[in-house]
């Protein structure tokens, strides 16, 4: 997996692709804890490019949306990938953890 963390103004932004699953999902937590220090107003989850997403992940997420909701911050999901998206909705957190859009995945063909 491959995620970005970038400070802009008052705006965390998270962006995540690949594989997210557990070898990572720890390290990304203690890194936005590291920022709350920073005056940020607002994290901004992207994610349009996740290809793999596993029950961690979507604990990750879960975490920030509570970090968030602690500190009188705001939360978004931007962009979700079609398939971090059904997982999300397969656990039945779907009203938790809404996303403003969902990437579709479709594969090339040749015609």
């Amino acid at each position: 997996m491959t995620y970005k963390i970038h400070l802009n103004n008052d705006t965390l932004s998270l962006n995540l692709s690949g594989n997210v699953d557990l070898s990572e999902t720890g390290q990304i937590k203690q890194d936005i804890q590291q920022k709350s220090s920073e005056n940020f107003t607002k994290l901004i989850i992207e994610g349009e490019k996740i290809s793999y997403i596993d029950s961690s992940a979507v604990a990750l997420l879960l975490f920030l949306k509570r970090f968030c909701e602690e500190r009188g911050t705001t939360f978004q999901i931007e962009k979700l990938a079609e398939i971090a998206h059904k997982i999300i909705n397969l656990a039945g957190l779907g009203n938790l953890l809404t996303s403003k859009q969902v990437a579709s995945q479709t594969k090339n063909t040749v015609s």
